[in-house]
């Protein structure tokens, strides 16, 4: 709610605002925009279940109509609702889907959000986003793959879940980017707030190669290496991560193979130690984060959005 209060204050107290919930149950979201939204206007809910009419109906007649927000309700699937909404031509200011596992509705949902209005999505696939489910990851979440196990994992099954909904919108020419997001254990669960603007220009925030212009709300790979433990942002074009740019000159002026900034400020790894170049990210770092395993192999790569990448 506070993104929203937040959302409206800056349009200078919006009056009129429209809410959909497209997955209400006993419709508490909408109890809660009612209560803590100023301004809002109406409030649509809609359930796949026909069999929480009655509760539903209850509490927004108690807590929502009685607010004199407007309210209505329809039993149908998601994204049907979505697709009637969007030939019909009914736009909404925030747009809120609880889905569950990994159906976030995220391409049927933003088509009917309006320029500048708000878009709540949901995950609660654990498995899939935090890499224990590879092959569900790769097909729901944009072809990603997330190293099961590491430091971290459930920041990075969230940028996962950010990347894919950036690119999604992406796809269909609109400025996607999170304002709020947050991992809860109980669930697990997966909730991001976006805000989507109309996009399509030059410098979209789904960008994967224009790296080192400094915009942080780009969509690339972050790196995690197991010789120091540092997380970062993978800056090389991704050519040269993956080996075609076979060396470097470290801070000594000697070639060495690619490695995170970090073991770079501290000068080549030991070979006798490390093996053959532990922190290299050349050879060693597979494309979109597949693990190899040879002698002093290194990290993990993961295709994530990068707005708030921990650089160690």
């Amino acid at each position: 709610m506070a993104c929203v209060r937040a959302w409206t204050r800056a349009r200078d107290g919006a009056v009129g605002v429209t809410a959909l919930d497209a997955t209400a149950a006993s419709g508490a979201r909408a109890v809660r925009y009612a209560a803590g939204v100023p301004g809002l206007r109406s409030v649509a809910c809609n359930d796949v279940d026909e069999r929480v009419r009655e509760v539903l109906e209850e509490n927004l007649d108690a807590h929502v109509r009685s607010r004199g927000v407007e309210a209505t309700t329809t039993f149908a699937d998601a994204r049907r609702l979505f697709a009637e909404k969007w030939l019909e031509g009914e736009l909404y200011d925030v747009v809120d889907v609880d889905g569950f596992g990994s159906a976030n509705f995220t391409d049927d949902a933003l088509r009917v959000v309006r320029y500048g209005g708000l878009f709540y999505a949901t995950a609660t696939d654990g498995r899939a986003l935090c890499g224990q489910n590879a092959e569900r990851c790769a097909t729901a979440f944009g072809n990603a793959v997330v190293a099961p196990s590491r430091p971290s994992v459930n920041e990075t099954a969230l940028r996962v879940f950010i990347g894919d909904v950036v690119r999604r919108g992406a796809a269909l020419k609109l400025d996607v980017s999170p304002v709020f997001s947050l991992f809860h254990p109980h669930g697990p669960v997966f909730r991001v707030m976006f805000r989507v603007d109309k996009g399509g220009g030059a410098r979209s925030r789904y960008d994967a190669h224009d790296v080192d212009d400094g915009a942080s709300t780009r969509v690339g790979f972050v790196g995690y290496c197991d010789a120091c433990g540092n997380t970062e942002i993978i800056k090389q074009p991704l050519i040269d991560v993956f080996g075609h740019n076979k060396t470097v000159e470290d801070a000594n002026g000697e070639r060495s193979s690619l490695m995170c900034s970090t073991c770079a400020r501290r000068g080549s790894p030991s070979r006798d130690r490390f093996g053959s170049g532990l922190c290299t990210i050349e050879r060693r770092w597979k494309p979109c984060g597949t693990r190899q395993t040879p002698s002093g192999g290194c990290a993990t790569t993961t295709r994530t959005h990068r707005r708030a990448s921990r650089d160690n």
